[in-house]
């Protein structure tokens, strides 16, 4: 907290990235007020990607359909408050795909802008399409 201060004490934009999950998405509001009380320019509330030892404990890391639904309810009256009260802070909700049926866009549209390149020179939409059941 006193890093976080100190950036803002010297006039820099601070962005902060929190990792949600099932165990942590019902303070969704006290993160977000934290993130107000430190003057936060940017905040994403990302839930947690499932790659490695996270897909492994997938089941008790993914928050419930209805914990995203409840999140982000809160997350938008946040920002009707914020932008209301002309605060610059923007406040930015990654949800999963696991409730979806289609998977969103990765990295502004799959291959639009960045492709990823694999050691053995395979080129990849994004970052994750290996571990995806395409044929």
């Amino acid at each position: 907290l006193e890093m976080a201060r100190a950036v803002k004490a010297h006039g820099y934009p601070m962005v902060l990235n929190f990792v949600t999950h099932r165990h942590n998405i019902d303070k969704i509001d006290r993160i977000i007020e934290l993130c107000i009380a430190l003057e936060a320019d940017f905040v994403e509330l990302a839930t947690c990607q499932f790659y490695g030892w996270a897909q492994l404990n997938r089941v008790g890391l993914l928050p419930t359909k209805e914990q995203l639904v409840r999140a982000e309810r809160i997350t938008n009256e946040y920002r009707a408050k914020l932008e209301a009260e002309g605060h610059p802070c923007k406040l930015i909700f990654v949800t999963p795909d696991y409730y979806e049926e289609r998977p969103k866009a990765c990295m502004n549209g799959w291959g639009s802008i960045f492709l990823t390149v694999t050691p053995d020179g395979t080129a990849l939409p994004c970052h994750g399409a290996r571990q995806m059941p395409v044929q």
